[in-house]
């Protein structure tokens, strides 16, 4: 993230009027040479922000979407999300941040921050600081995010910075899962180490689990050696060949309902979740490295 620093009094826009600016627009904070309103979205400026123009679409976009890559919906992950997301719908003053939404839309009052400049998406970043005010929000959603930021760090800092004392951050990362460029691809993290995430005292971690299993996990892999021995042979054969692997191995993913019931059952996980409290007092403006 590049270095910036940020006051909740810089201007929201230019003199944006009542049908321009978003529901949202009275906890944000940023500078109108970084952001400016559009049809009730705030839009970034310049490069780095991503149309979502060439996304898989037809046949080919529900494999990855419900078959391929589905593990931001997997029971495990609804399990985990559903008593947060009720405590949420119950109480209208409460405000949220979906951080990297894709095409996801879980609450209207919960605001959609993405590169992808989608239909769902409220705010859309240039991989720069959070143009959300300190403390302004209560509830945090960020799944498989964190690894294509390479300083994850700074963006976590970001989201503890937006998050109100009390209120709750759901995080979800990989482990087992091949190369995924969304358009970049950093890192994967073990149990221990999403746990070390948020070790610090301004946070409580509630709840740690897996999100997808060892099946998944094995069948990534296996879908991607099947794609990519295809592509030894003629490159145009990768995008097919993962096709109808994706297709064709999905009973694998069934092998995650024994996960739990292993001892081992971190040695290959797909991935992890933690569900962490913000505690202490808000942290002051700083800043962003």
């Amino acid at each position: 993230m590049p270095s910036k620093s940020r006051n909740d009094n810089i201007a929201t826009s230019a003199t944006p009027t009542e049908n321009t600016v978003g529901w949202f627009a009275g906890i944000t904070t940023f500078s109108p040479e970084d952001y400016s309103w559009a049809d009730g979205r705030l839009v970034a400026h310049g490069a780095g922000v991503h149309s979502d123009e060439n996304g898989a679409r037809g046949f080919a976009g529900f494999v990855v979407k419900h078959v391929y890559a589905d593990h931001n919906a997997t029971s495990a992950v609804r399990r985990a999300l559903a008593p947060l997301l009720t405590d949420f719908a119950a109480n209208d003053d409460l405000r949220g941040l979906n951080f990297g939404s894709g095409s996801m839309k879980f609450h209207d009052r919960i605001v959609n921050l993405d590169v992808q400049n989608t239909s769902v998406v409220d705010i859309v970043s240039n991989g720069g600081p959070v143009p959300l005010k300190t403390a302004s929000v209560d509830l945090v959603i960020t799944q498989e995010v964190l690894e294509h930021i390479a300083d994850y760090r700074s963006a976590l800092s970001e989201l503890e910075r937006v998050l109100k004392p009390g209120g709750r951050i759901y995080c979800q990362l990989p482990f087992q899962i091949g190369f995924h460029p969304g358009p970049y691809d950093y890192r994967r993290f073990t149990r221990q180490g999403i746990v070390d995430l948020f070790s610090g005292p301004q946070w409580t971690v509630d709840q740690v689990g897996i999100s997808v299993g060892h099946g998944t996990a094995l069948y990534r892999i296996a879908v991607e050696f099947a794609a990519v021995t295809a592509s030894a042979i003629h490159q145009v054969l990768y995008k097919p060949a993962k096709g109808l692997a994706a297709i064709l191995l999905w009973p694998i993913k069934l092998f995650d309902v024994l996960t739990e019931r292993s001892a081992e059952r971190d040695r290959i996980a797909g991935g992890y979740f933690v569900i962490a409290s913000r505690t202490g007092a808000a942290p002051s403006e700083r800043p962003v490295l």
